[in-house]
């Protein structure tokens, strides 16, 4: 730039502007970029007085206890310094009246585990007005009664009603010493810490309840749901429980964002069944508040009903997704009991434009003509994630067909286990979404040729694709070259699941390939992650296959193996020279 000519000036307006950060937001902008570090944030809390309060409150930010970390030491710490904790995430019982009296300003509360009622859900509700996120894990005791009291909850955001939680395994024990300021800072004025014991805002209405209110009254309104036997149709719309669901819904209907029902049950109820028009001429009280006689729209942008129990979907899931015009997400794989069959795909294409996201992995009655038609109907669809289903290649020409047409990017498809998807469709796939950013189509009878077409989804980030079949009409000594080949191209590669118990893993055979040259030019795979290999039993990996691993992917962490693929002493040196990657044998093979 050249300098400006003597005696001239610069006015203010010309000069670039600078926002001037006070202390404090200063300081929240270290305590952000700590907050992985505990003791980094307390160290930073005993400067000075003036930088208490903040550290304070971000150390606190999130407890995540495992059951051997409900100790009386973190108990008795809470009532000073509960205030500031917004996530709290617990499994196992707890000590529900300390932790909810004391840990007023949650914002997200995640339970696995955890004994409940309604009465202690109401008493939780209660002391924990702000809640944005809430979820339950497998917690005994569950039951969709558990809906009445959530009711109230005028901030929730998102709830989680799941009853597949994973195994739990135990976490970083939390050290005492990491959370008490006290413990080191004999020469601060500690009354600052309790300057922000006080509840968040003055947002709503909602009041919390004082220390002596008798927190185990009953709820003489709510009545716990039970498993319904088997029954015809018309003994179980004359058995309805309380539709507790429905009426949440409505009362939620401005704010709940997503819904998450995995493995759980929806049995039992119909949804919105207080918006059914009578069965005859006489004369029915409804609320007063049903004057469309029709439920509200639903602000719902993701619902996931995976392997989720259901009497008829027309029953819950159908007039569900009739009031969710701006959903954008929905998951129900794992959805295979016979009362999903019948489940009226149209629904999407009619009601929910806004999908981006769709899960049908598991589906065997897929209605192939439906979901090309939600294909062309959701503009922005963008992931379809169709696993173990019987998805037909007319679906992946109508997402080809779109792509081309010019609409929005497409980004990630999962057809593995897919008896019914063809190579001449999966072909167009990489041939022509150049979006594309992760593809798999493993054990789908695709084979190896796949990748001596030509491919334009450079920008892959996932790939998997196992088990394919040899190909039947090219020289089988060069498809391990065309397949190595071809993937040196994807330079942004995250990760990789390749290989059959047919495909030779070998330099020689172009594995060396994904390795940078810096004379050629050529990058690699210098992205990878995470490694997946599956090959010929007889032709084990060797050193210089290992240096590969070792020498061509610097930010590889995982590398998973079948079984036998790489010898115990091949393992050992790949231990040794790279400490870092954690391996892993396929004891089971597909």
């Amino acid at each position: 730039m050249d300098p400006a000519p003597s005696g001239s000036t610069t006015s203010n307006a010309d000069r670039p502007s600078v926002k001037a950060l006070q202390l404090a937001e200063l300081l929240e902008h270290i305590a952000l970029f700590l907050a992985d570090s505990r003791s980094d944030i307390k160290r930073a809390g005993l400067v000075c007085k003036a930088w208490s309060p903040i550290f304070t409150a971000r150390l606190w930010h999130t407890l995540d206890l495992p059951p051997r970390n409900r100790q009386t030491a973190i108990v008795a710490l809470l009532p000073r310094y509960g205030c500031h904790v917004r996530s709290l995430i617990l499994v196992g019982q707890f000590d529900q009246d300390a932790f909810f009296k004391s840990c007023r300003n949650l914002t997200l509360l995640d339970l696995t585990l955890a004994p409940l009622n309604v009465e202690s859900l109401s008493n939780m509700i209660k002391c924990l007005p702000y809640l944005q996120v809430l979820r339950f894990n497998a917690c005994y005791g569950m039951s969709l009664a558990w809906f009445s009291p959530l009711k109230s909850l005028e901030y929730l955001q998102e709830l989680t009603f799941m009853n597949d939680a994973d195994i739990y395994h135990d976490k970083t024990i939390l050290d005492m010493n990491m959370l008490d300021m006290d413990m080191d800072m004999d020469t601060l004025d500690t009354d600052n810490l309790d300057t922000d014991n006080q509840d968040m805002g003055n947002q709503g209405s909602s009041e919390l309840p004082e220390g002596d209110e008798d927190f185990n009254a009953p709820s003489p309104d709510i009545v716990f749901a039970s498993e319904d036997d088997e029954m015809d149709e018309e003994t179980y719309m004359d058995n309805l429980k309380p539709d507790y669901l429905g009426e949440f819904l409505v009362a939620r209907a401005s704010t709940l964002r997503k819904l998450n029902f995995e493995g759980s049950d929806v049995l039992g109820l119909k949804l919105f069944e207080a918006y059914d028009p009578p069965m005859d001429d006489t004369e029915v009280e409804r609320p007063s508040s049903l004057v469309d006689e029709r439920p509200p729209v639903l602000a719902l942008r993701h619902i996931n009903f995976s392997k989720t129990s259901v009497y008829r979907t027309t029953l819950v899931i159908e007039p569900l997704l009739r009031q969710c015009p701006d959903l954008e997400v929905l998951d129900i794989s794992g959805c295979i009991e016979e009362s999903w069959i019948n489940f009226e795909w149209s629904i999407l294409s009619q009601n929910c434009l806004k999908l981006t996201t769709l899960n049908v992995s598991g589906f065997i009655e897929l209605d192939n003509d439906q979901l090309v038609q939600v294909v062309r109907a959701c503009l922005g669809l963008r992931v379809l994630i169709a696993s173990q289903s019987n998805i037909a290649s007319k679906v992946l020409d109508a997402i080809v067909d779109k792509w081309i047409g010019g609409q929005n990017p497409f980004l990630e498809l999962d057809v593995s286990w897919c008896a019914e998807v063809d190579q001449e469709s999966l072909e167009k796939v990489v041939h022509n979404i150049t979006t594309l950013k992760r593809l798999n189509f493993s054990w789908c009878q695709i084979d190896t040729s796949i990748f001596q077409r030509p491919w334009c989804c450079l920008e892959l980030e996932g790939l998997e694709a196992q088990g394919l079949d040899p190909p039947s009409l090219c020289n089988s000594e060069d498809v391990e070259w065309a397949v190595f080949k071809q993937l040196s191209r994807l330079r942004h590669l995250r990760r990789l699941a390749l290989g059959s118990n047919e495909m030779r893993v070998s330099k020689d055979r172009g594995f060396g390939l994904l390795l940078a040259d810096k004379g050629t030019g050529q990058c690699g795979l210098s992205h990878l992650e995470c490694l997946e290999l599956v090959g010929h039993e007889d032709l084990p990996l060797g050193q210089a296959e290992m240096e590969v691993i070792a020498d061509g992917f610097p930010r590889l962490k995982r590398f998973h193996f079948g079984l036998n693929l790489v010898p115990q002493e091949m393992q050992k040196w790949l231990a040794e020279r790279r400490p870092d990657i954690q391996q892993e044998e396929n004891v089971v093979y597909h």
